[in-house]
């Protein structure tokens, strides 16, 4: 028998743990014994019982949505003041709409 091993994912340290402990919460809900009697009869703390179920459960927080509003084309002899942030950005008549997307995306991943 031959295995593709690049077909085959090895799983890390982290994820073999949490994986552990995935299957441990299933193994307690399952056993319909309390939280407190299950950790005892399994000598686990309570505190590291509680500790990886939030480390599992909660979700990983989501990037934040980029939010864009509607501009008006300003006069143009007046420049227009972007504040993104704590950083203001003056866009002249004339600029180069590729550079401006490029700023925006770099003040984005910040």
């Amino acid at each position: 028998m031959f295995i593709n091993t690049s077909e085959v994912r090895m799983m890390s340290s982290s994820e073999h743990r949490r994986a552990t402990w995935r299957q441990l919460f299933v193994d307690q809900q399952a056993s319909g014994r309390s939280v407190t009697d299950w950790c005892a009869l399994h000598d686990i703390a309570l505190p590291t019982f509680y500790y990886w179920r939030k480390q599992v459960t909660d979700p990983a927080p989501s990037p934040p949505t980029p939010q864009w509003l509607a501009l008006t084309s300003p006069v143009a002899h007046d420049p227009l003041l972007l504040h993104v942030g704590r950083v203001a950005i003056e866009v002249r008549a004339g600029f180069d709409p590729a550079v401006l997307q490029d700023v925006l995306q770099l003040l984005e991943t910040r």
